[in-house]
């Protein structure tokens, strides 16, 4: 990440719920991140997201619940393919984003009623205000 104060270090990618850490995922600088195949249409960061929810047990359903570091439509497209649900904030300017969900600054800060909801349907994902929500078939 440019704007980061410390560029050299370790990044540990770890997919855990309910207390447990199912997998692990190393990353350095100098060696990049062991064991990983980027995929077509993911970056670095999503391949990794993609390859630690292919260690999930089988046996369940699972849907993930990202930060916007790593929302992407492609990568919940993926997912959505294995049987993986996902959600995750997303800002406004992540490709794809509907525009009709788009806020202007000014407006942002006004208040919004008790209860309100926008939303947009766009490659079987639903967009509410800044998040986004992969349906698995």
């Amino acid at each position: 990440m440019k704007n980061k104060p410390i560029k050299q270090g370790y990044k540990v990618f770890a997919l855990c719920s309910d207390g447990y850490t199912y997998a692990l995922l190393w990353y350095s600088l100098l060696h990049g991140t062991a064991n990983l195949i980027k995929l077509d249409q993911l970056t670095p960061t999503a391949s990794a997201v993609y390859y630690l929810a292919r260690m999930l047990p089988g046996e369940h359903c699972w849907n993930l619940v990202l930060d916007n570091y790593f929302t992407s439509i492609p990568l919940f497209e993926k997912l959505g393919k294995i049987g993986i649900g996902a959600a995750g904030t997303t800002r406004v300017d992540t490709r794809g984003f509907p525009s009709c969900l788009k806020i202007e600054k000014s407006e942002a800060r006004k208040a919004l009623p008790w209860g309100h909801l926008s939303g947009a349907v766009v490659a079987n994902t639903a967009w509410f205000g800044r998040t986004t929500i992969r349906f698995s078939s």
